[in-house]
């Protein structure tokens, strides 16, 4: 009787190793997966070098414009990057790089084409540029200036870009780069 209780807890023992063994494997593996997939996506947003543009194209009614052709240009490079509006009227043109000045044209069959001009990038703007585009022929055009103050209102973290002359007159000690995380908003030592 003894030799049979025996075998009993040791095959009921193998048996909660095997339900351990794979209770473990059921919660590591996905919690390892789910770790690498955070370190990832925060250091792809920390190397993140580029800029945007969206908007709405609509006419003077406030109807939305759909298929109109919108071309972002680097003004001092020269480089376009051309994109359309869908079915809502609505825009992206990514990947820009930073700086600038840019411009974005909107043209449609039928409306006065639309100029903003003297638009400039930071890293990692997602930069709003609507449109309302008039009634009248394409060779006719509405300019308008960027020269108002750029607010971005779609990200709401505190960010900072400073230019290679303010980072190289930073006194830092030892010239470690890591120190000028305390001149960044919201940082405290």
């Amino acid at each position: 009787m003894t030799q049979g209780c025996s075998s009993f807890h040791s095959s009921t023992n193998r048996s909660i190793r095997a339900i351990l063994r794979r209770g473990v494997l059921a919660f590591a593996i996905p919690a390892f997966f789910g770790f690498v997939a955070q370190v990832g996506t925060n250091s792809a947003y920390a190397q993140l070098t580029s800029a945007s543009m969206h908007g709405t194209v609509t006419d003077t009614s406030g109807a939305v414009v759909p298929n109109a052709q919108v071309t972002v240009t680097n003004t001092s490079t020269g480089v376009a990057t051309r994109g359309k509006t869908n079915a809502s009227g609505y825009y992206v043109i990514s990947l820009l790089q930073p700086g600038g000045p840019y411009s974005v044209t909107v043209e449609a069959n039928g409306f006065q084409a639309y100029t903003a001009k003297g638009i400039t990038l930071t890293v990692a703007a997602n930069w709003e540029a609507d449109a309302k585009l008039q009634v009248g022929g394409t060779s006719q055009t509405v300019a308008v200036s960027a020269t108002a103050l750029q607010v971005e209102t779609q990200n709401t973290q505190l960010e900072q870009v400073a230019n290679a002359t303010e980072i190289e007159s930073v006194p830092l000690e030892g010239r470690d780069a890591s120190g000028l995380q305390k001149f960044q908003p919201g940082v405290v030592e």
